[in-house]
C-alpha cells in the first residue's frame, strides 16, 4: 500500500509519502520468514533544480535478526539544459 500527497510550501514543491509492505513466504534455515515495512518520507524543492528528501524505515520481522530501522536522506538534481 503506497500513498502520496504533494502540497505548496513556501511556494515551493513538497510532498509526503507513505509506504506500508508485507512480506512473507520465505524460509531461512526452514523458519518462516515474514516482514513488516513501514516506509515515510517527506521531498521538498529547494529550486527548481534541487530536491531534498528525508525518510525514514523500518522492518519488522519475526526474525529479530532482520529487524531494521534506518533514517534516509537524498538529494535529486535535475536535468539542467545549456
Amino acid at each position: 500500500l503506497d500513498g502520496t500527497i504533494g502540497y505548496v510550501l513556501n511556494n515551493r514543491a513538497a510532498s509526503a509519502s507513505l509506504s506500508l509492505q508485507k512480506a512473507n513466504g520465505g524460509k531461512i534455515l526452514d523458519f518462516d520468514l515474514e516482514e513488516f515495512t513501514t516506509f515515510v518520507k517527506v521531498n521538498y524543492a529547494l529550486n527548481p533544480y534541487i530536491t531534498i528528501s528525508m525518510g525514514y524505515r523500518n522492518t519488522d520481522s519475526n526474525i529479530d535478526y532482520f529487524d531494521n530501522k534506518e533514517p534516509t536522506f537524498g538529494i535529486e538534481f535535475s536535468p539542467v539544459e545549456f
